[in-house]
């Protein structure tokens, strides 16, 4: 990091902020997930290894995988794990399992309800742990696809590339690469955009 120029302002950042750290990280382009600052401050705050920062050592760090508890009657130690995730929604987009925001509903609780873990919705959805979500919305509980069901889509007044790759269950990265177009741009209503590889010929146009 130290000897590359674009992350020289990350090293302006108080050492113990590992919140600007991980989004300075992201901003700089050290990782193409969209999810990879949530990620870290995810996995910090689970495993608690910011003690380290203020003089703590290993024994404090508690990670959550695996946890003793003691049971009510018998009084002695039993492991306890996570369950495996669960996708209990039978409405699907693309083949992918989704829900629709409710009222009240932010991407915390929409992960326990299903089971995740917070870095996986928002790795499904694509999405910041900042990012604002809204009654309605659709949330994908498991990975989106590589190509929607339909070949092409025209683009309307108020689309936007993300909307589109929630509304047809498409990563919105495979969406930018097969229609050739920086991972931050938009499109003005009327251009078509490719959803899918078509295959003609036993050749992939």
């Amino acid at each position: 990091l130290k000897s590359r120029e674009r992350y020289q302002s990350l090293f302006e950042l108080e050492i113990t902020d590992y919140k600007a750290w991980a989004h300075g990280l992201k901003k700089a382009g050290y990782a193409t997930n969209p999810a990879y600052a949530s990620k870290i401050i995810d996995i910090i705050e689970r495993y608690n290894l910011n003690v380290l920062d203020r003089g703590g050592d290993l024994t404090e760090i508690k990670p959550v995988k695996r946890r003793e508890v003691e049971t009510d009657q018998q009084h002695t130690p039993v492991k306890v794990f996570p369950p495996e995730p669960n996708y209990a929604t039978n409405k699907t987009i693309n083949g992918v399992p989704f829900v629709r925001v409710n009222k009240g509903d932010n991407w915390l609780r929409l992960a326990r309800n299903y089971n995740l873990e917070l870095w996986q919705i928002l790795e499904f959805n694509e999405a910041e742990k900042n990012d604002i979500i809204h009654e309605g919305d659709i949330i994908f509980v498991k990975q989106k696809k590589a190509r929607a069901e339909v070949t092409s889509y025209t683009v309307k007044e108020g689309d936007t590339m993300k909307g589109i790759s929630q509304k047809y269950g498409i990563k919105l990265k495979k969406l930018y690469q097969m229609n050739k177009l920086s991972s931050d741009s938009e499109v003005a209503p009327g251009k078509t955009l490719q959803m899918r590889k078509t295959v003609l010929l036993g050749l992939v146009l």
